[in-house]
């Protein structure tokens, strides 16, 4: 037996060698191949940084659209010029895998752009950009019950357009490129006058501004959570008939957004504030006859109202909570004649639901709860207690009297009775006002916490106005073809950037 079973462990041995050999033989080959294309990547490295160009052709980078320029080479080679760059506007951030491969094609074509740059090129695109502005010229009535606001609006989109170069009209109608605008959320007939005007400032690209004044009612959907204390966004949303890819949309921040109160009709219900915000919304979808999806770009402009609350306040919240703190005098009324307990409860609770429905006849059908509708909710509910425990003691008061025949007996759970029934007023006056100061506490957090975030970018808007009226006017190195230091231009570089 043991002749037969110590060939076979031999080769099993032999076997499991040989496969133990092979991997290490394939390892060596794999980690001598990586070794070898990590040699040939760094020789071919060392090759293209021998054929480096001075390192002064580097783009500047602005974070406003109008502001394409580059730095070109200068006779110096300590200082630069700066002029607009024809090349394809920008868009996004090359990620670092890519930055070797752009600084190859950019070898290839003899433009060399240094390392501390690579990362902060952009990456060119096709899609025309446009800048927006909106000024709130007119807010008139605003209707709650039916979700619209009357207003007249001034929209303006700039973009720039080097075909248009040395000419002084635009007409869309001769072959001009035009961003063909549309207003979404407009009701009925609305006023649209549309002009246009061309702005050059020396860089030999000139900008055209499209002009829209809007005149008419807007839909707008009520957000009321928070009533009567609510802040509503009156807003003017803009799309195009173009594709995604042909434009994108901006905020024009060399053109300041706002609001004029010079006129406002509906002063006596609403506050308007002054500052006016612009959201680039994610593009809609739309199918083709093809059935392809496409995309068109979106943007929202919006100005904030707030409710003037006080009306609401004294013929609402401080009636109703007259009505319930009321409601508590019905423990004066003793509990032997429970029948007048829960006739004086029950009027005051049909009393607060006839408060209830006159305020709904306000507001829109929505499947939410207001803030009013909240406390109208907790006085009721308060009620319907009070209206449940005035039934129940009253019938254990009646069944003591009537199923027993001992007067001392019946003295002693009337007064053990009286008892009861004074700890319930004192717990549920206690429970009543806290749930007031609840109320307070949550309009302080929500509500007013808005319409303070609202006053803080009003004086944040005033403040940057004046920042901007006080500012300096722009340096040279930004608007001529004055030469200027290669460290100015990369600080500015960095500055524009943050």
């Amino acid at each position: 037996m043991q002749t037969s079973v110590l060939p076979v462990n031999n080769r099993r041995t032999r076997t499991s060698q040989q496969v133990r050999n092979g991997v290490i033989v394939s390892r060596k080959n794999s980690i001598s191949a990586s070794h070898r294309r990590s040699v040939e990547r760094q020789e071919s490295s060392a090759a293209i940084s021998k054929k480096k160009p001075p390192p002064l052709l580097s783009r500047r980078i602005h974070t406003e659209i109008t502001d394409l320029r580059s730095t070109e080479q200068s006779p110096s080679p300590s200082v630069a010029t700066v002029q607009y760059n024809q090349a394809p506007r920008l868009s996004w951030i090359i990620p670092p895998a890519t930055a070797e491969s752009a600084r190859l094609e950019s070898s290839e074509n003899g433009k060399w752009i240094p390392p501390t740059v690579q990362m902060l090129v952009l990456k060119p695109l096709n899609a025309v950009e446009i800048r927006t502005r909106c000024i709130f010229l007119r807010v008139g009535e605003i209707d709650t019950l039916n979700e619209r606001y009357y207003g007249e609006i001034l929209f303006e989109a700039s973009w720039n357009d080097i075909k248009l170069k040395n000419k002084t009209t635009y007409d869309p109608s001769v072959g001009h490129w035009n961003p063909n605008l549309v207003i979404l959320n407009s009701i009925g007939d609305v006023k649209h006058e549309t002009s246009y005007s061309i702005y050059e400032d020396g860089t030999n690209i000139p900008e055209i501004t499209e002009h829209h004044r809007i005149k008419g009612t807007f839909w707008e959907r009520m957000e009321l959570y928070h009533f009567p204390a609510d802040v509503q966004e009156l807003s003017l949303t803009m799309t195009t008939t173009r594709r995604d890819d042909e434009l994108r949309f901006f905020q024009n921040y060399y053109k300041p957004s706002g609001v004029i109160r010079t006129i406002f009709t509906d002063e006596q219900e609403w506050y308007l504030y002054e500052h006016c915000e612009i959201h680039i919304q994610e593009p809609i979808e739309e199918f083709s006859d093809n059935g392809d999806r496409i995309k068109h770009g979106v943007v929202v402009c919006t100005c904030h109202v707030a409710r003037k609350c006080g009306y609401f306040f004294w013929n609402l919240y401080f009636l109703v909570f007259l009505i319930t703190s009321a409601s508590f005098c019905t423990f004066a009324i003793p509990i032997t004649n429970t029948h007048g307990r829960v006739q004086v409860a029950c009027t005051l609770l049909l009393t607060s639901v006839t408060f209830r429905w006159t305020v709904n006849k306000s507001l829109p059908t929505i499947s939410y709860l207001t803030a009013v509708d909240i406390y109208a909710i907790g006085s009721i509910f308060a009620l319907c207690l009070l209206n449940i425990y005035h039934g129940v003691i009253g019938y254990i008061n009646y069944y003591k009297s009537t199923n027993d025949s001992n007067v001392a007996s019946n003295t002693t759970a009337e007064f053990a009775l009286v008892i009861i029934d004074r700890y319930t007023l004192v717990v549920f006056s206690a429970l009543y006002f806290s749930y007031q100061i609840l109320i307070v506490f949550w309009m302080w957090r929500g509500p007013w916490k808005k319409r303070r975030l609202m006053n803080k970018k009003d004086s944040t808007k005033k403040y940057n106005y004046l920042r901007q009226s006080l500012k300096p006017p722009p340096s040279p190195l930004l608007n001529s073809n004055k030469p200027g230091d290669v460290k100015t231009i990369t600080s500015t570089l960095i500055q524009d950037l943050e």
